[in-house]
């Protein structure tokens, strides 16, 4: 008798607790999709002065702000219930949606299946009125299926936009879920026209099978429970194999210098290198990074890899320092494990000692795995390291979350353009728009920029006519062991790599932008 009193209560307790983190679970996914919204919407009303201008005058703008805002797919103006300029596709003639065209309040939302170019993907589109017309902003579903699917497993989130249902995978539904699970709780949104419905499973079955198994249960979960705290114990009491294994590189000296050449853009001649570690890992051969940075970062020991692949670098590149260009530029990835670690300063201090004063110029390039935290200590060391002439760089600028607010609140010298935008140029539009804007803003904030990821001469043509400082990428060569470089370009160092021939094609402006006109 008193098992089974145990058992129900056990069971109304856990139905409880799995409604609670149901009901967190949905609270937590709205109030996401709530500040998505305010974002765009926000957006919106920062372009509403463009509202009535000619779309080839304020189109820059447009593009400008549909590119610094995150979740932003594109931004449309709007007049006399037509939209006649696009962020995407310039002038434009259409009408808006039906569902616009009926609601005079001033903000309204709706959940469209798709576009003529996107038919697969359906957006969320939010309106802002102005007095001259009003500004649709637009958010791909993409970004609101990720948010759906951030629940508990056993849960099922649907937004519902007026007659139209979005699931976690992105799809779009002319009708309520089905309810497979065994219950039910809606979330209606107090800020804007929209709801959750979110399912989740009650039945205690899906945990023991408690039914058929009432007095086992209590030494089952005993049994577990002591399993986990053992398994938890020895687990964190033990190091990671990986871990392991980069410790056991750092004391066989496993890590080691390869680098890529950095051109000068104007003049398409070497002007520095971009010093980039590899795992030379014994009895398997060469690492690649992304399988053991990540771990040697929060573990902290890139600290001593880095001191390590660096005292190479000093070793092979140091003799020939009277044969480099001045200042030849070297750069190298840091993250926040080196700002934690006090002895950054020293390592740069120690490193450029080897060479004569002003002929490295060393700059570290910050990457966004780990955030960086802006703190007294942090600002105190940015300011020292650039008090020694050390430059500091923004790497990958444009993919991360928190590319901007480095800008803002760190003492940045150099941007460097992400290859996933250097090789759609030419190809692809957005791509393109990003790029410039880039590199406006970079201009207009005074910094150095450098693009990754050039491939081809009409790349660097273009890039260069933008007003791009230094370029790196295939192009110019591929990375390779810093001793190899060394043995193999060095009779290139004062000449112009014979692969760099700029003029191959002509750029030609169009609307504001510079697209490609292959030769004749």
């Amino acid at each position: 008798m008193l098992i089974a009193v145990g058992g129900i209560a056990t069971t109304v307790i856990g139905q409880q607790q799995r409604y609670e983190h149901a009901w967190q679970a949905g609270q937590l996914t709205l109030t996401r999709i709530e500040q998505l919204l305010t974002s765009a919407q926000r957006t919106g009303i920062q372009v509403a002065g463009l509202v009535g201008q000619p779309c080839q005058r304020v189109l820059p703008a447009l593009r400008n702000a549909a590119t610094q805002a995150a979740f932003v797919y594109t931004l449309k103006l709007v007049q006399q219930q037509r939209v006649y300029c696009s962020s995407l596709r310039a002038d434009v003639n259409e009408p808006i949606p039906s569902a616009f065209a009926h609601n005079d309040t001033t903000r309204s939302l709706i959940l469209q299946p798709g576009n003529a170019s996107r038919p697969y993907y359906p957006l969320l589109s939010i309106l802002t009125a102005t007095s001259e017309g009003a500004v649709i902003s637009t958010i791909d579903s993409a970004h609101l299926a990720t948010l759906l699917s951030l629940n508990l497993p056993t849960t099922l989130i649907w937004l519902q936009v007026g007659e139209f249902w979005l699931d976690s995978s992105g799809q779009l539904h002319d009708e309520s879920p089905p309810q497979a699970q065994d219950a039910q709780i809606y979330h209606a949104s107090a800020t804007y026209p929209l709801g959750l419905s979110l399912y989740y499973t009650t039945s205690f079955t899906t945990w023991l099978g408690w039914a058929n198994q009432w007095r086992l249960t209590w030494l089952l979960w005993l049994a577990f429970s002591l399993s986990c705290a053992i398994a938890l114990w020895r687990w964190l009491g033990q190091t990671s194999p990986l871990e392991a294994a980069l410790e056991q590189g750092v004391e066989r000296k496993e890590f080691i210098p390869y680098v890529q050449p950095v051109i000068c853009a104007h003049n398409r001649q070497l002007c520095g290198l971009e010093v980039l570690m590899r795992w030379q890992r014994q009895h398997v051969g060469l690492v690649e990074p992304m399988q053991f940075i990540p771990q040697a970062e929060a573990s902290g020991l890139i600290v001593p890899m880095t001191r390590q692949m660096m005292t190479q670098v000093v070793a092979q590149l140091a003799p020939m320092a009277s044969r480099l260009p001045t200042p030849f530029h070297l750069a190298v990835n840091i993250s926040a494990a080196h700002f934690r670690s006090n002895t950054l300063l020293s390592d740069c201090r120690e490193f450029l000692s080897y060479f004569p004063s002003g002929k490295v110029q060393l700059t570290l390039e910050l990457t966004e795995r780990e955030w960086l935290c802006n703190n007294p200590q942090t600002l105190t060391l940015l300011h020292e390291l650039r008090s020694m002439g050390i430059y500091l760089a923004l790497d990958d600028f444009g993919t991360g979350h928190s590319s901007l607010a480095y800008l803002k609140q760190f003492p940045v010298d150099i941007i460097k353009l992400d290859q996933m935008f250097v090789r759609k140029i030419g190809v692809e539009d957005v791509s393109q728009h990003v790029v410039n804007h880039v590199i406006d803003l970079g201009h207009k904030l005074g910094l150095d920029i450098v693009a990754e990821g050039v491939e081809n001469e009409f790349q660097a043509d273009y890039l260069t006519r933008r007003g791009v400082d230094q370029l790196q990428g295939y192009l110019f060569g591929k990375p390779q062991p810093l001793q190899e470089w060394l043995t193999e370009l060095w009779p290139l160092v004062s000449k112009h790599y014979p692969w760099c021939r700029p003029g191959q094609g002509d750029l030609a402006t169009v609307g504001g932008d510079e697209q490609f006109q292959p030769p004749a």
